[in-house]
């Protein structure tokens, strides 16, 4: 069993331009892979994104299957970084 985070931005906040609603779900400590089911906006599940631990893509933005993200590197160092998602 595991709990649901939701989050849902707004237009003004790097919105999610297709209408897709990400739920991010739950995760351990242990966790090196994160991931949130995707769905359309009439609330079918079109698939689930999967990216690795200490990437923030709530500082980026989501477009179709390409998110934009920021990762914590080394001495505090912040870089931009691209995830392609695959639908399967």
């Amino acid at each position: 069993m595991y709990i649901t985070i939701v989050q849902i931005c707004e237009a003004s906040h790097n919105a999610y331009e297709d209408g897709r609603l990400w739920v991010r779900l739950a995760w351990a400590e242990a966790d090196e892979i994160l991931r949130a089911h995707v769905y359309d906006p009439d609330g079918e599940i079109l698939f689930t994104a999967e990216w690795p631990r200490g990437i923030d893509l709530t500082l980026g933005g989501v477009s179709g299957d390409v998110a934009l993200g920021v990762q914590r590197m080394e001495f505090d160092v912040q870089r931009v970084v691209r995830l392609r998602f695959s639908p399967r």
